[in-house]
């Protein structure tokens, strides 16, 4: 039977809830006192077939939701989606997306980001700082050599005065790769991406379908 990528999903949900209460509600190895059987059974034989019954019962949810996961993870791995201007399949979209329980490449580039931002704005604060400070000091350098008088000062000698020290202190920014650009390109590939993710995601998983076997057991503990 064919069904999309959707209602597997959904499925899958169901599965992981039946399989955890089977797992939590079974007693797979029980105790019988002198002749009683197992508390709860009339005969022991009773309490065994329940149990080989559970046990079949959960193993098939189990290969049930294997089956389908295989066929998802397959799909998703040809699946083609466009995110914003980018095309990749849905398993490098989903993969870059992470969930609650991953982080996706999109956390790292988030990290990545955050981090250029914050190089940036440290080292431009600095520069900012260390030019203050220049000026300070170019501004003291000139009234030692000149008087405070600036009215009577050569604006000459003032101007190597200042052409001397910032040479020697002047602040440079080293910025090999384009750090603004940078900051401004990954700041707009972050963005598309998650403004558009969830949208492709829900429109490919509505229509996309795949081959499993039949519906799965209802079985009853």
């Amino acid at each position: 039977m064919k069904i999309t990528i959707q209602a597997a999903l959904n499925e899958m949900k169901l599965l992981d809830k039946k399989i955890k209460k089977f797992v939590s509600d079974a007693a797979f190895v029980g105790v019988s006192i002198g002749t009683k059987p197992v508390q709860g059974y009339k005969t022991n034989e009773d309490y065994i077939n329940r149990v080989k019954s559970n046990l079949q019962s959960v193993t098939d949810l189990i290969k049930r939701r294997e089956e389908i996961k295989a066929a998802v993870v397959a799909s998703n791995a040809v699946t083609k989606i466009r995110v914003g201007e980018v095309e990749m399949t849905l398993a490098a979209a989903l993969e870059r997306k992470g969930s609650k329980e991953r982080r996706g490449s999109i956390d790292y580039e988030k990290d990545l980001l955050g981090k250029l931002v914050r190089d940036n704005n440290t080292a431009n604060a600095m520069i900012e700082k260390e030019n203050r400070n220049l000026e300070a000091e170019i501004s003291q350098k000139a009234d030692i050599m000149l008087g405070k008088d600036s009215i009577k000062a050569d604006p000459s000698q003032i101007e190597e005065v200042r052409k001397l020290l910032l040479a020697q202190k002047e602040p440079k920014l080293i910025d090999p790769i384009g750090v603004q650009a940078l900051i401004d390109k990954l700041s707009e590939q972050i963005e598309e991406f998650e403004a558009h993710i969830d949208a492709a995601i829900s429109e490919s998983n509505a229509v996309t379908k795949i081959e499993i076997s039949g519906p799965e057991s209802n079985p009853q503990q």
